[in-house]
């Protein structure tokens, strides 16, 4: 919820200060002026600018503003000042808390983009203890870094503004300038059509998106799941062509193949691994019934070992030597797993210091944003402060009174961008480490892995009792045991790829499940409601404000498509007058403020209609414009700025009770001399 409590303005000239200083309420306010001056539209224009709305009007920063906050104002003796500084002011809500916003036009060493937030009411911005900060707006990051305004200003209000896409094919927040485009009605370009003064800031389908948003639609949702399904889809494939001809390659690699394995993905039934099996190319025999044949035949050689009587030292001597080979190469393990741990440990540090650093970069690049713009609050590295966290620091291992220079913001962004330079290249060569000994190690347990083997053999020869001599036999044992070991092998490694094809299979059935529940024409039961409301709620005001451009209100419906009125499949525009243009505009933004309210949805709750009596709008349906506002139930403040200069529009605005209206009258001027 977004409420302005308060606007304000201070021009200031050689001859004094001039300005405004007017409260508003929740309801129906009014900021009138006696005659079409620019008067009551450099009060509302206050408000633009105060929360970067500008582009709404048409442009951006100070250009948007009238003479009276950049050039000369005029005081109520016709004598024009030339303007020196100016600033305007904005108290805000979002029903708990208050805070006050300053952005200046005028003022020397001090850029427009910047604004200043403090959190207190406008009357307390002086008192000390108020916590102040400096924010940026129309500059990189503003939507996102934590001294974007707008990104405070979307938190403050309490919006979840969503990722859409844009036209670049990326992911964008919906800015808030395209938001509020549709319930602030600006004075000039507002009355042309609905959205007519919505910015351009390449976000596809921009209008279509904004009214999901503000209406709480499931569609957008919806569409973003679908995107996301098919990228999961996408993903699932993906990873099952690779586990499944992994398991191909390993079977080839060890003379096998494998039946029952999908090849694309598909749920498994309960009984897959019975029906799953590996067997041999050469024998067709199942893996397991080959290790049985094979152990079988191990067993068979142990009882047959060979004569080593003649061999014996010879043997001794090779024993010997494998195991001192083996012993080297496991205190190398030793030490390799002891170095992957220590490269490992320095990859983590790193790291850590590299978002360090990261986040260290972005605050002083946001602080030398702020102080570029002219901000004076939190720039204190050049007095021996840290811009993060206000702390005092030495950048020197000498004590303080030896320094002669302290780094100034430019400095410390250098010397951390060298920083992250430096890491990143010792972090690049740490992981190379690692990489190094994972592969070492992989290598040495294959060698020690060889050597045992080779160990365990000359021993049964050593300790044989048999006479007869036999290579053969010893040759054999050892193929045995590489086949065994190989198969085995396969076996461990195929069902550790097989239980990931199980998850997988998994993965798949919850994907079919989300897919199907999908709505097929992304509209949800709820969205049709809130449709069929706003429709509903658009008719009921067009012909409260007596809309005639049409010979009956059925042939008026809110698009499914993209949720704006049409008349018998066209755009309602085309058949409106210019009059009842003007009433449909009313009826739209109306009906989105009341539909959400009813329907629970994200709009702001909040309309700004800056001289909606355009076009010779006859009083009668002024009036009921009023009545309607006061009326709606729910929570609300819209903002009217009117000329009171017809006698009957302002004798109906003076037959309302005060208590159902607010008006601040500004005269022929706002700005007004302040003493």
């Amino acid at each position: 919820m977004l409420r302005i409590n308060r606007i304000k303005a201070i021009s200031k000239t050689e001859s004094g200060n001039f300005g405004f200083d007017y409260l508003l309420t929740d309801g129906l306010n009014l900021i009138s002026s006696n005659t079409n001056t620019r008067g009551k539209s450099s009060a509302i224009l206050a408000i633009y600018y105060c929360l970067g709305f500008e582009e709404i009007i048409g442009g951006r920063g100070k250009k948007t503003l009238t003479s009276v906050y950049k050039t000369v104002v005029e005081d109520e003796e016709q004598i024009t000042h030339t303007v020196l500084e100016s600033e305007a002011w904005i108290e805000i809500t979002n029903g708990v808390d208050v805070i006050s916003i300053k952005r200046t036009a005028e003022m020397e060493g001090r850029n427009e983009n910047l604004i200043t937030v403090y959190h207190s009411s406008l009357d307390c911005t002086h008192n000390p203890e108020t916590y102040v900060e400096d924010m940026y707006i129309h500059s990189a990051n503003s939507t996102t870094s934590a001294k974007g305004f707008h990104a405070f200003l979307e938190k403050f209000i309490g919006l979840e503004l969503p990722l859409v896409p844009s036209n670049d094919g990326a992911e964008y927040k919906l800015y808030m300038q395209l938001l509020f485009s549709v319930i602030f009605i600006e004075q000039k370009r507002g009355w042309a059509d609905l959205f007519s003064a919505m910015p351009v800031l390449n976000i596809k389908d921009a209008k279509k998106r904004v009214l999901e948003y503000l209406l709480g639609l499931d569609t957008l949702n919806n569409e973003k799941k679908r995107a996301y399904l098919k990228l999961q889809e996408a993903e699932i494939i993906q990873r099952w062509s690779l586990l499944t001809n992994e398991v191909l390659a390993l079977c080839i690699r060890e003379d096998c193949q494998i039946h029952g394995l999908p090849m694309r993905p598909c749920i498994l039934d309960d009984n897959f691994l019975d029906k799953l099996s590996i067997s041999t190319i050469s024998s067709s025999a199942t893996i397991d019934n080959e290790l049985a044949v094979l152990d079988k035949r191990r067993k068979e050689l142990e009882f047959k070992t060979p004569k080593v009587i003649d061999n014996f030292e010879e043997l001794q001597t090779e024993l010997e030597k494998t195991e001192a080979a083996i012993f080297d190469l496991e205190n190398e393990q030793s030490q390799n797993r002891a170095t992957l741990l220590q490269e490992k440990a320095a990859c983590t540090r790193l790291e850590s210091n590299l978002q360090v650093i990261d986040a260290d970069l972005r605050n002083n690049k946001d602080a030398q944003k702020l102080k570029r713009m002219g901000s004076d609050l939190g720039i204190e590295s050049y007095i021996g402060r840290c811009p993060t966290c206000g702390q005092e620091i030495e950048d020197s291992l000498l004590p303080i009174q030896n320094c002669e220079h302290i780094m100034s913001i430019e400095e410390n962004i250098r010397h951390l961008e060298a920083q992250k330079t430096m890491i990143s290249f010792a972090l690049d060569a740490h992981r190379k480490n690692v990489e190094v000994c994972e592969t070492n190690l992989q290598s040495l347990s294959g060698r020690i892995f060889t050597l045992r083997r080779l160990a365990k053999t000359i021993r049964s020869d050593l300790f044989a009792v048999d006479e007869s001599l036999s290579e053969t036999i010893v040759y054999e044992k050892i193929n045995l045991e590489n086949r065994i070991q190989a198969l085995a092998g396969l076996k461990e490694k195929v069902d550790i790829r097989v239980a990931e094809i199980q998850k997988l299979s998994s993965d798949w059935e919850k994907h079919l499940a989300e897919k199907k529940a999908l709505p097929k024409t992304n509209f949800t039961q709820s969205d049709k409601e809130k449709v069929d409301t706003l429709e509903k709620n658009f008719k009921d005001y067009l012909r409260c404000f007596n809309y005639k451009s049409v010979s009956s209100y059925d042939s008026i419906q809110i698009s499914r498509e993209n949720y704006l009125p049409i008349s018998e499949g066209f755009d309602m525009k085309f058949d409106s007058s210019a009059s009842d243009n003007i009433r449909a505009i009313w009826s739209y933004t109306l009906a989105l403020l009341k539909t959400s309210n009813e329907k629970n949805g994200n709009h702001p709750q909040i309309v700004i209609f800056d001289e909606p009596g355009q076009h010779s709008i006859v009083t009668n349906d002024m009036v009921s414009l009023f009545n309607e506002i006061i009326e709606m139930e729910g929570t609300k403040q819209v903002i009217l700025g009117i000329t009171l200069n017809d006698g009957e529009i302002k004798g109906a605005v003076e037959s309302i009770d005060s208590e159902k209206i607010h008006v601040v009258d500004v005269g022929n001027h706002a700005f007004q001399r302040i003493y």
